[in-house]
């Protein structure tokens, strides 16, 4: 299970957001020119991943593993813990269709915005 983001400069979250660090580390923005959905056309085929079924970087989540965690972690009278996926709903719109098309979209009231509203409110 990964807790940090990769060191490599550039890197997919498993929405098919690229992100690219400058310095190594968690300082890192998703690139515009490789939005997923930069282009309406792509929302036909395109599918939310399964938080379910996958992590954040796509790795199949154990979670008999993740059980034995939160077991062992009361056991020994610690605090169990876990994480939500970095951002909120408005942050992953503009991730996914790039800022500048995320602001044309609000300013033209484009309608398959709700589509993906819902899908990212969904998820």
């Amino acid at each position: 299970m990964h807790l940090l983001i990769p060191l490599s400069r550039r890197y997919r979250y498993i929405w098919g957001v690229v992100w690219e660090n400058i310095e190594e580390g968690l300082d890192s923005a998703p690139v515009e020119a490789e939005a997923p959905l930069r282009n309406w056309e792509d929302l036909k085929n395109y599918s939310a991943p399964d938080p379910l079924l996958f992590d954040w970087f796509g790795e199949k989540i154990d979670w008999e593993e993740r059980k034995k965690g939160l077991e062992e972690s009361k056991r020994q009278g610690s605090l169990a813990s876990g994480a939500l996926v970095h951002g909120f709903m408005y942050m992953w719109l503009w991730y996914l269709r790039g800022f500048s098309n995320f602001m044309l979209d609000i300013g033209s009231n484009e309608p398959k915005l709700n589509r993906l509203i819902e899908m990212v409110l969904e998820y």
